[in-house]
């Protein structure tokens, strides 16, 4: 079995065993900001726009928010954000920051408030690194709230980093899900 395949089959089994077993699942929203001064950062004025409107904080940085029988599950240091939203919410952020919009996209990609499409959800590539990835669904997903801050289900998110292994940047996902697993398999 590739790589890929095995990786997708620790993730059914993380599935079964979640669903089975009593592990103890607790997210802190405080874990979702690097260890860098937030007035620094960039878009941060978009980042708490979405999050006060109901976007959902969805990849890596929300994985990096749970822990497991008191056990991290996910550590390293992002670049980017990445938020389940919807397309209603899209046109109020796209108007308010006078980001571009072209109505067919799954994906607004943000980097100094320039656009940018991502092959893993639409036909075409960005280049870059990207700040703030606002991901476009006809509804939102299961999530986790606290203080105003919303972030998708733990196995949500691990379930999508699973479909994003088939992409062109799956690498990426492959690493931070073999991170993951070996954290699950150790507690």
């Amino acid at each position: 079995m590739d790589r890929a395949g095995e990786i997708k089959s620790w993730i059914r089994e993380i599935n079964l065993t979640m669903l089975s077993s009593e592990h103890k699942i607790e997210f802190d929203v405080r874990k979702r900001k690097n260890n860098r001064l937030q007035i620094l950062m960039p878009n941060r004025k978009l980042i708490n726009y979405v999050t006060k409107m109901g976007g959902v904080l969805t990849g890596s940085r929300a994985l990096k928010c749970y822990t497991l029988n008191g056990k991290q599950m996910f550590d390293r240091n992002m670049i980017d954000w990445d938020f389940i939203i919807t397309k209603e919410m899209a046109y109020k952020i796209c108007d308010h920051f006078g980001i571009q919009y072209d109505l067919v996209s799954n994906v607004i990609s943000v980097k100094k408030q320039r656009w940018w499409a991502h092959p893993a959800y639409s036909d075409s590539y960005r280049v870059g690194p990207v700040d703030v990835q606002l991901i476009i669904k006809d509804e939102l997903p299961d999530f986790n709230e606290k203080n105003g801050v919303r972030i998708s289900k733990f196995n949500y998110v691990i379930n999508e980093k699973a479909k994003m292994i088939d992409y062109k940047d799956g690498g990426k996902h492959l690493d931070d899900l073999n991170q993951m697993i070996i954290k699950f398999n150790c507690i």
